[in-house]
Parts: C-alpha cells; sequence; structure tokens
C-alpha cells in the first residue's frame, strides 16, 4: 500500500511539474578569504541557503565546517585525526553519504575497516566552496547517497594570481598541542590554469598513544582545447601517520566496576581499537605503545568538458584510486604463547593492506532549450581492494597474503540517469527524474570451514519528482517525493555473518537497501538581503536496512546483516539575520527521531531496550552571534547543544549524555589581507563523549594567522 501511494503521488506530480537541479535541500558554504558574514549578494534567487563563513577554531578538515548545522551530527573518537565513519545528516552515516571534490567521488572502499569517507585526508587546501544536498532527490548521484552529497569545490585559476597561507597553532591542556600548516595558489597562464594545495597538521595524543601526522599535495592543471572545451588533470597525495588509541580501562564492559578504572593514570579514561581484518589475534586485538599506520593515498582524476554552443556541454571523466596502509603494533607486556616469548615492546605486527584499488568512469550532457534543463548521464564505478600482506605476527610467527585482488571482495555498479528541470511559470518549478542502478559484487569467504564463492547482483530504478513554488518573492516552498537505492559497501561484503557467526541468521543474504522519501522545505528572505529563515521536514522509510556493528554474541569483531526496516523522521529550522551593518545571528534547532523493526540478532542475543538506530539526537539546536566590532575587529560566539544519544555496546543499548559547547574567536585583520585570530572552544570545559567510551578534548584553544593575495 505505501509504494502504491508513493507511485500515485510520482505520477500526480509528473501531471503538474518537476524537481529542480538547484533546491532548497542544497546549502552552500562559502570560504570567505578574510571574514564576511552573511547572506551573498547573489543569494537573490532562493534556489539554495548561502551564507558565507570565514575560517574559525581548528579549521581542520571540511566536517568542521559542517558541526553548526542542526541536521548533521559527528561521532568522532578524537577532534583531530579520526579516520572513521564521523558524520551524519538527518540520521545516514557515511556509508549513505557521497563526498564529492570537483565532482570526484572521495569515498573509500574501506575493505575490512569502516572509514567511508575519510576527512582526514581531504584538508580544506584551496577550497572556495561546499554545498550539501540533504536527501537523494538528485538523480544525478543516486546509488549510495541515500542521506545526502558532500560537493567541495576548489578555486578555478584565473589571469590574476591567487595566493593563501593559513596556520594554526592549537593547545589543550598543559603541553599538548596541535599545528596546521596549508598554503595555496592558482593561475591562469593564457590557455593553462595551475592550481596547487598543500598541507601539513600534526597532533600530539589526547588518548592514550594517539598521535597524528598528515601531510597533502594537491596539484591541479586546466588546459583550454578547441571549440571552448578544457581538459583537467588532477592528483591528489596524502600521506598520514596516525597511532592507535590503546584502551585505557581496566574492563571493556561498561557494566564492571573496572570500567571506571584507570590503566594509564596520566591519560584520560578510554576505550581503545583494533586493526581490523585478517589473521593475528591478539597481534592485533591488543595496542601495545607506538602502535600505529601510516596511510598512503593517491587519487587520479582527468576530465574533459566540451561546450556545445551556448545551449549544451558534455563531460566525460575518470578517476582511479590508489591507498595503501601500513599497520605495526608492539607487545602491550611480555606473553609466552606456544613457547614463544614475546617482550614488552617488541613488534607484534607489521602487515600493508592495499585498501583501495578503485576506479570509474562517468559521462553527462547538459542540454538548454526553452524553459527546460536536461541532465542526462551514464556512470561506472569497480570498487575493489587489493592484497593483505603480512610480513610478521608474533607470538607464532607467520608471514603470507591474506587476500589477493583476485580472491577479496569487489564490487561493479552501472547507472544512467534523466532528469529534466522546467521552469513552467515564473513562480513553479517542476523537476522529474529517475536512475537506474544495476550492480554485481564477488567475495571469497570461508562458510563452515570451505572457501566460497558468493556472488550478489540486482538493479532498480528510482523514480524523483517535485516541485517548487515561489509563494512570493521572498517565499519559497519545495516538496519533493522520491526513490532511493544503496549497495552494499566493501567493509559491510567483509563483515557479511554466516551460520559460524551468528546461527541464527544462517540462511541469510546480503541485500541492498531502498528508501521511499519525502522532503518539504520554506524558506523566506528577509528584505534588504538581511537574512533568511528556513524550515525543512523529512521522512525517509528504507527497507532492507544494513547494520553494522558489534557481534552481540561475543561483543568482539564486527558483523553486517539486513533487517526489515528503518524509519527516519524529522523536523528542522533554522537562520540568520543581521540586526545591523555590525551585528548578525545565527540560530537552528532539529529534532529527530528513528525506528527499526525486524532485527532477529538484538531481540535473539541481546538486551535491546530502544528501536533507535545509533548515535541520532533527538534535538540538536546551535547559536550564534557575530558581532563586527569595527572594520578590522570581529568577534565570533557559538554555542552548541547535542540531546541524548543512543548505542548499542556490549548487549545492551547505552546513552550518552547531552552536552553543551560554548566558542568563540576574534580575528584582527592588522594588515591588507593579513588577518590573525585567537579562538577558545569548549570555554566551560564540558565532559562529553561524541562516541561511546572515548571522551572528547576539553576546553582548548589557540591562533590562528592568514594572508591572501
Amino acid at each position: 500500500m505505501k509504494k502504491t501511494l508513493i507511485a500515485l503521488a510520482m505520477i500526480f506530480f509528473a501531471m503538474s511539474t518537476t524537481v529542480s537541479a538547484e533546491n532548497l535541500m542544497q546549502d552552500t558554504i562559502y570560504l570567505d578569504t578574510i571574514s564576511v558574514t552573511g547572506e551573498p549578494e547573489s543569494n537573490k534567487d532562493m534556489q539554495s541557503t548561502n551564507v558565507r563563513v570565514h575560517e574559525v577554531k581548528r579549521s581542520n578538515n571540511i566536517a568542521d565546517f559542517l558541526e553548526d548545522d542542526p541536521e548533521i551530527s559527528l561521532k568522532r573518537k578524537t577532534l583531530i585525526g579520526d579516520s572513521g565513519d564521523v558524520l551524519t545528516i538527518r540520521g545516514q552515516s557515511g556509508q549513505r553519504i557521497l563526498l564529492n571534490l570537483d565532482g570526484r567521488n572521495m569515498n573509500s572502499t574501506g575493505t575490512n575497516g569502516g572509514n567511508y569517507i575519510d576527512f582526514s585526508t581531504i584538508p580544506l587546501d584551496n577550497i572556495e566552496k561546499i554545498e550539501v544536498i540533504k536527501g537523494g532527490s538528485s538523480a544525478e548521484y543516486g546509488n549510495n547517497a541515500i542521506g545526502g552529497v558532500i560537493n567541495a569545490y576548489t578555486f578555478r585559476p584565473a589571469t590574476k594570481p591567487k595566493i593563501s597561507l593559513y596556520g594554526t597553532m592549537g593547545w589543550w591542556d598543559e603541553d599538548e598541542s596541535f599545528n596546521n600548516i596549508r598554503g595555496s595558489y592558482s593561475q591562469k597562464f593564457g590557455p593553462v590554469g595551475l592550481s596547487l594545495g598543500a598541507s601539513y597538521q600534526e597532533a600530539d595524543e589526547y588518548l592514550w598513544n594517539n598521535d597524528y601526522r598528515s601531510t597533502h599535495i594537491a596539484p591541479k592543471l586546466y588546459i583550454d582545447t578547441p571549440w571552448d572545451g578544457e581538459l583537467i588533470l588532477g592528483y591528489d597525495y596524502t600521506k598520514t601517520y596516525r597511532g592507535m588509541i590503546k584502551t585505557n580501562r581496566v574492563s571493556s564492559d561498561p557494566d564492571d566496576p573496572g570500567y571506571h578504572d584507570k590503566i594509564n593514570s596520566n591519560a584520560p579514561l578510554s576505550l581503545g581499537e583494533t586493526f581490523a581484518g585478517g589473521a593475528g589475534g591478539q597481534a592485533m586485538s591488543v595496542i601495545g605503545d607506538g602502535a600505529h599506520y601510516d596511510k598512503i593515498k593517491h587519487m587520479y582524476t582527468a576530465s574533459y568538458t566540451q561546450y556545445i554552443g551556448t545551449k549544451a556541454f558534455v563531460e566525460l571523466s575518470t578517476f582511479m584510486n590508489r591507498e595503501d596502509r601500513m599497520d605495526k603494533n608492539y607487545a602491550d607486556k611480555t606473553t609466552t604463547a606456544a613457547g614463544v616469548t614475546v617482550s614488552e615492546g617488541d613488534l607484534v605486527l607489521d602487515r600493508t593492506v592495499e585498501v583501495d584499488r578503485s576506479y570509474g568512469f562517468k559521462g553527462k550532457t547538459e542540454i538548454y532549450f526553452e524553459k527546460h534543463k536536461l541532465n542526462i548521464g551514464a556512470e561506472q564505478k569497480n570498487m575493489k581492494a587489493g592484497e593483505i600482506d603480512v610480513d610478521y605476527v608474533a607470538p607464532a610467527p607467520w608471514t603470507g597474503s591474506i587476500a589477493s585482488s583476485d580472491s577479496g571482495p569487489r564490487i561493479r555498479t552501472n547507472a544512467v540517469f534523466l532528469s529534466d528541470s522546467w521552469d513552467i511559470t515564473d513562480k513553479l518549478t517542476f523537476d522529474i527524474g529517475a536512475r537506474y542502478d544495476q550492480y554485481d559484487a564477488l567475495q571469497h569467504k570461508d562458510v563452515a570451514g570451505t572457501r566460497t564463492r558468493l556472488n550478489y547482483d540486482d538493479e532498480s530504478i528510482t523514480p524523483k519528482a517535485g516541485i517548487t513554488y515561489s509563494l512570493t518573492n521572498n517565499d519559497k516552498v519545495s516538496v519533493y517525493i522520491y526513490q532511493s537505492y544503496r549497495t552494499p559497501t566493501i567493509p559491510e561484503m567483509n563483515h557479511f555473518v554466516d551460520a559460524q557467526t551468528v546461527p541464527l541468521l544462517e540462511n541469510s543474504e546480503l541485500s541492498p537497501e531502498k528508501a521511499d522519501a519525502v522532503d518539504i522545505a520554506y524558506k523566506h528572505n528577509f528584505a534588504n538581503n538581511a537574512g533568511h529563515i528556513k524550515l525543512s521536514a523529512f521522512y525517509y522509510d528504507i527497507d532492507d536496512y544494513l547494520l553494522m556493528g558489534s557481534n552481540p554474541i561475543t561483543n568482539k569483531g564486527r558483523i553486517t546483516y539486513n533487517i526489515d526496516n528503518a524509519v527516519f523522521k524529522g523536523v528542522s529550522a533554522e537562520g540568520r539575520y543581521n540586526i545591523n551593518p555590525k551585528i548578525s545571528i545565527n540560530a537552528g534547532v532539529a529534532f529527530q527521531d528513528s525506528e527499526k523493526s525486524g532485527d532477529p540478532v538484538t531481540a535473539e542475543y541481546a538486551d535491546y531496550s530502544s528501536d533507535n538506530v545509533d548515535y541520532i539526537p533527538d534535538i540538536k539546536g546551535t547559536a550564534g552571534v557575530i558581532w563586527k566590532i569595527n572594520d578590522k575587529l570581529t568577534l565570533d560566539t557559538e554555542l552548541i547543544y547535542v540531546g541524548e544519544r543512543e548505542y548499542f555496546y556490549y548487549s545492551k543499548t547505552r546513552e550518552l549524555d547531552p552536552y553543551y559547547l560554548l566558542g568563540t574567536s576574534l580575528s584582527w585583520e592588522f594588515a591588507k589581507n593579513t588577518t590573525v585570530e585567537f579562538y577558545l572552544d569548549n570555554i566551560f570545559d564540558e565532559d562529553y563523549e561524541e562516541q561511546y567510551g572515548y571522551p572528547a578534548i576539553g576546553l582548548n584553544g589557540g591562533v590562528s594567522l592568514k594572508w591572501t593575495y
């Protein structure tokens, strides 16, 4: 009945209107050169909610600029350098969000881990703006974008050179510090343009053993070709060192008193980490001093755009990823097993993981005629990991190849999409679209002690439809009804359960997700470009929802399986207003709820007292004031409230307490194009956790310097 109603509603819309490529579901953040705030002057068409911001606080990566969105939640183990699945949009986490840089997908396969979007490898070098499209209403992005799309864009080179230098020095506690240095350069020389971004970041450990260093270089070449064409060649290189977090709790069981007792009195109470995947036993599950990984990421991109007159263009692009991770662990204490003694500090794990060997192609064309904008395209993505080469595992020395590019999991997706944005009148826009996705996956897995070849394949057509209507010159309302589709990722395939792991799931299969969704938005622009207020509501109904988490039987390892259904719903309000030329205010609040059904594992094996999806706050609110004291001084203060969140851990539902964060910064433009900023964050030294068991940094502050030309 539900699907019939959705189909009838779409037919009704198709008889009257369609979904615009630009809509009220899209927010755009412009990274200002110095300190301009408020609504950009170009924001008169109300097609998106735009705002200019200046860099405040740590300004570490893209996720830092999304923290004050009430519909976006963060769940980091550490504020700096966390490579995990740290961001959700309307309750949808990284495997349901696409991150693109200049149109190129930046999601990692994740292999045995789960780092679907590693924000730590995508710093803010040379970034001009960040777009956030909430929900899956876009036919172009489709698969794995149920929660939305984050598009980041670098500055395009112009004849006049653009140069920027930025440095931050931060601190917490007494001696611990964070440093971030980056720069960018872009310029065009006749038919050839060049842009370059580079950065270096480092942070002392806050949680035990969790120090961090990262280097990033991103050159890009732009070449004008005949007949208004352009060839772009891009390369991103990131090298990251990250210390693995050592557990600093006597017991990892929250119901055991030892959970609140420290092992190391000089570090905060915290759960630890493990090296994911493969053989190795304690060598991978017990983290010792100095345990770390070195991750090297190469990302290659090529695109060609050909304009056909002024009414159409064709764009062809390709990408390739090469990501490797070198894991090393050292003995936490002296032990003897099978007659072999390993002393504290000895090397117990040395391996190389070929995390990502993906590549893909995309072609699209946009055609403008009369009042229509057609977008037609096709794409293919080949997602795969490579070998896991083990050089050493102790105390029982073992070497070899755990998996290879031929035997490891791989996924191929093919898609075509078509959408039409039709301005029926000056007030009414109708967008309609559809996307066809097909995927096949191959995995070799040990089932009941036998190496088995598992094949998965599926296909789906997902329609999109909606209307946008201008009630007045300053008021606009949008309604979208659509379906979305998501195929399993490689980490989910790697942790797919079988009868040996959880007997209850003996006959289970891994299935794609399919969502029915409704998005509604209303926006009012205040007169004289003084600001805006925006109201939003959403409803996502996802069948065959995929869960990935700890094994509820052993409380160790990770498992993936489908449940029948998950529903996400919420409402939000946000706005900005310039009280006068010197003072502007902003505020936002979101109420969200979720409900899971048909989860046989928690019903059978666990004390599960909630049907909510993990880590979704029931309420999140933000409020801020920007005071331009004079032409040189600007004071920026912001308060963030995050409500109660639930999380399933150790066979039971746990709760994370609500918390407030107050931060402020004072920027001073003491010379032309040169600004210094002093900031304090978590001023009240609030004790809080974004992820269960991992305390966040308390009071911290720093100073930054930025120069642009």
